[in-house]
């Protein structure tokens, strides 16, 4: 199931919870929560895909510098996985 996510910033992906399932991505994150950024755009391109890998990179962009800030990304990417952890109200009613 897919689910459509808009982060505080404005970026709107959609992601497919099937991807928590995703061994290497695991792998991934866990490399990422041990302290590897370097990590950080293997998981961004598991997890949105690289089209929108590109837009979010697009989103957090310093307008004056250019730079495109890891912790931005990773900030993001901890606002991406806390949604998709979140229960979907229409399954909470599905469930009543």
């Amino acid at each position: 199931m897919e689910k459509k996510i808009t982060l505080q910033n404005g970026f709107r992906c959609t992601v497919d919870d099937a991807r928590f399932d995703d061994m290497e991505l695991l792998e991934d994150l866990a490399e990422v929560d041990n302290g590897n950024v370097l990590k950080l755009p293997d998981v961004i391109s598991k997890m949105i895909g690289a089209e929108n890998k590109k837009k979010l990179y697009d989103t957090v962009r310093d307008k004056k510098t250019g730079i495109v800030s890891s912790v931005a990304v990773g900030d993001a990417l901890q606002e991406i996985i806390e949604a998709m952890s979140e229960e979907d109200p229409e399954d909470s009613v599905k469930n009543s």
